[in-house]
């Protein structure tokens, strides 16, 4: 049983925390179908990037990082790049010379369409960079290699 301790391990640091208990494996489970929408390279650092369509209301206030930040978690999207950002490291590790997680890995950043203003990153954008040691525990979990959280 390897959900056990990824789901203790997001739990620890924040993450996934809304979800009723026995709704948790049932939610990661199912997030483990979704498919990256893009990988970007920017200044050295990879990203994945997420498109949204979600319609949070008509103003761009709708769309300010206080109102992104409660569509991520209601939508258990933060759990969606975690599982993202594992992947990442993981074809990283395999794909890129000299891959050091802390210089390369960069975070997620979800673009929610609607709200994004054409001219700056000031409604709409998303950005969450977990730190990398963070990944290679969750990582690690997935793999079935625990060890404190």
């Amino acid at each position: 049983e390897r959900v056990g301790p990824v789901l203790d391990y997001l739990g620890a640091h924040g993450y996934g925390t809304g979800l009723a208990a026995e709704r948790r494996q049932q939610a990661l489970m199912g997030l483990m179908q979704g498919f990256v929408d893009l990988t970007v390279e920017a200044d050295g650092r990879y990203w994945i990037v997420d498109y949204k369509t979600n319609d949070l209301g008509p103003r761009a206030q709708d769309y300010q990082p206080d109102a992104l930040a409660r569509a991520v978690r209601h939508g258990h999207y933060d759990l969606q790049y975690l599982i993202y950002l594992v992947a990442l490291h993981r074809h990283l590790a395999r794909t890129l010379p000299g891959y050091d997680p802390a210089r390369h890995l960069g975070g997620a950043q979800y673009l929610f369409l609607r709200g994004l203003n054409g001219t700056d990153a000031s409604t709409g954008v998303f950005v969450d960079r977990p730190h990398p040691e963070f990944i290679i525990g969750l990582d690690d979990r997935f793999a079935g290699r625990s060890s404190a959280a």
